[in-house]
């Protein structure tokens, strides 16, 4: 643990500051900044610190990545692991893990950035203000959501704060108790002394509000159901609501956009702020949630489930699969659900490239996928592997009917088959085949239904290329799969994303929806589930689904499922209802069509359904440490 001190330190160095006590600027060490704790602005820009370690891989930078471990999404090969967590997902980690040991080195970073700060703003004696009392809540307030993800990853830990902070860091494992009597301490602090900021208003500071729905969570996550229950209605006081429009959710606010983005509104109860202004070059990275016609990577990027886009239920209350045969019909439904690969390509209408009215090549031709100038050209027809001409699926306008009846959240968080989809750069079959893939930069809009290839009889044919830089969104290597909308860009957001590194949309780690649920849940769990189908009922309506007469604990996990996709909710979720491998153990990762893109069903072994194991070389380094029973 020595080690992570350094890299503590270092990691501070960055941030230009060091969390010492008052310093004469003339005085060494002279490459760091002397802070006055007395002095309230320059204690703010020390916390300012302390939130921004927040931002890193690991701790909510890609924090997407882990509903990539759950029932809703997966990744297909490992590459980037602070955003795929594949290992994690797939259950391959173990003491020598790096995932597991980066998750708890950088955990513990920020831990160290608040207990550091807390110690010099006590020992100031400088800032007993209300804003100093307000600024210590907030440092105990990102301690305790720290100390949180531990809890529920390891368990007991060791617990430093500001009085002993771990210049050494040899301390035993503290119990499941002490850990969290140690967060509901911190939580209540906060909750008494923070700001009672106005919802809406100063959404990245940590707030009352803010104190309370994390300690919800906690009591939440220990069946302390009527303590939850407390603190959840504590929340439901302080002003917050639903926004109108639930994609605007994921859209930036405040940068001229038409209907205005909403992640600085009034349902924001804690979020890691991002900039708007990409030359400060503070945002999160986009790159692996959707293709490269969205900007994305086109590989190893996350896909939703099949499973999970079928889970959804229509507003009149029938499943997907009741709804589906109604409006396809049987004979459309048999080939959906066929386990025949050619009926399935039958129905959804594999194709190599489509044209819609509006569209114009560059000097009046039409290509195949080998540069090959076609003669005849039909709008709304598709060009075959070999050049002829196969019509789209007789069943497009179905699919698109079926996609409409549908809970609304299915079609703002996926880009669903024969939807539009607003692309942003090199998104013209033409271009690509005359200029390559790096050819101009541009807005397009893309109909996401070229997921494959047919010949002029229908039958399935490999996409040899597999570039995402088409008038198309098949992904890299011809992986054709359902791509997530949320959080992903359209065009360019009128020009405040410029990068796919720097998406300027606030990352929600608190949502008003996020409480009202976990009220609800309280609620089943304490035996009140009377009390609870209100709260469910509230985020239903917003997006125009029907009112339930009643609900079950399983009905909240499934609209938990349908509301919070790619928000970094669901993994922690199934840990909190014990259901962990019950949920993903079995799943296939399979494409639109059906076909796995794994080699087997995902295994995940039972000990990983419970606490980590502490990775090998921390263990190695403090001789206090006791390793996680089993491993």
């Amino acid at each position: 643990m020595k080690t992570i001190k350094k890299y503590i330190l270092g990691l501070c160095a960055v941030a230009m500051f060091s969390m010492t006590s008052c310093y004469d600027l003339d005085q060494l060490p002279n490459d760091q900044v002397a802070v006055d704790f007395a002095n309230t602005t320059q204690a703010e820009q020390v916390l300012t610190g302390v939130y921004n370690a927040l931002n890193v891989d690991w701790i909510f930078g890609g924090r997407y990545g882990w509903d990539n471990c759950s029932d809703i999404a997966w990744c297909s090969n490992g590459w980037w692991a602070s955003y795929d967590h594949y290992d994690i997902a797939h259950g391959n980690i173990s003491v020598w893990s790096s995932r597991v040991r980066d998750t708890w080195r950088r955990t513990f970073v920020v831990i160290q950035r608040a207990n550091r700060f807390l110690a010099n703003l006590k020992s100031a004696e400088g800032n007993t203000s209300a804003r100093g009392k307000e600024m210590e809540g907030e440092a105990r307030f990102i301690r305790a959501l720290m100390y949180f993800d531990m809890l529920q990853l390891w368990g007991g830990v060791p617990l430093y704060n500001e009085d002993n902070v771990f210049e050494e860091a040899t301390l035993p494992r503290s119990s499941e108790a002490e850990v969290r009597a140690m967060i509901i301490d911190d939580l209540e602090f906060a909750a008494a002394n923070c700001a009672d900021n106005a919802a809406g208003t100063k959404v990245g500071q940590v707030s009352r509000g803010a104190a309370y729905a994390l300690l919800g969570k906690v009591y939440l996550q220990n069946k302390q159901y009527n303590e939850a229950i407390a603190a959840f209605q504590n929340v439901i006081n302080k002003g917050y609501a639903l926004e109108a429009d639930y994609r605007n959710l994921f859209r930036p606010s405040g940068a001229g956009l038409v209907p205005d983005g909403a992640d600085n509104g009034k349902e924001e109860v804690f979020v890691i702020e991002h900039s708007k202004d990409m030359s400060n070059r503070f945002g999160f990275n986009t790159q692996h949630l959707s293709t490269r016609s969205a900007r994305g990577g086109g590989i190893n990027v996350s896909r939703p489930l099949p499973t999970w886009v079928y889970s959804f239920k229509a507003k009149d209350g029938k499943t997907f699969d009741e709804k589906a045969k109604e409006i396809l019909g049987d004979e459309a439904y048999a080939l959906f659900r066929s386990d025949n690969l050619n009926d399935r390509v039958k129905f959804w209408g594999s194709v190599a490239i489509g044209y819609r009215e509006g569209d114009e090549n560059k000097d009046g031709q039409t290509y195949d996928k080998d540069g090959k100038v076609i003669d005849k050209f039909e709008i709304g027809r598709v060009v075959a592997t070999d050049g002829s001409f196969s019509g789209y699926t007789p069943y497009r306008d179905k699919i698109r009917e079926l996609w409409a009846a549908l809970d609304p959240r299915l079609g703002y968080s996926v880009i669903l088959p024969y939807e539009f989809y607003d692309g942003y750069g090199t998104t013209n079959y033409d271009d690509y085949i005359k200029y390559g893939a790096e050819a101009k930069l541009g807005t397009v809009s893309v109909e996401s239904i070229v997921w494959g290839y047919v010949n002029k009889d229908g039958a399935a044919v490999t996409n040899t290329h597999g570039n995402t830089n088409l008038h198309l969104l098949v992904q890299e290597y011809g992986q054709t799969s359902y791509v997530w909308r949320k959080f992903v860009e359209e065009g360019d957001w009128n020009g405040t994303n410029p990068d796919r590194n720097q998406n300027p949309v606030n990352w929600p780690v608190i949502r008003y929806a996020d409480v009202l649920l976990m009220l609800a849940e309280a609620y089943v769990g304490a035996g009140q589930a009377g009390q609870a189908t209100q709260y469910v009922n509230q985020v239903r309506a917003r997006v125009g689904m029907p009112a339930l007469d009643s609900v079950t604990m399983e009905d909240i996990q499934a609209e938990r499922s349908w509301e919070f996709a790619m928000e970094g909710h669901r993994f922690w979720d199934l840990r909190r209802w014990g259901n962990y491998v019950a949920k993903t153990n079995g799943l296939i990762e399979a494409d639109v069509f059906g076909v796995a893109r794994g080699a087997n069903p995902r295994s995940i072994p039972e000990s990983n359904g419970g606490f980590w194991p502490i990775d090998g070389w921390e263990m190695g380094m403090n001789p206090n440490l006791q390793q996680t029973p089993g491993w």
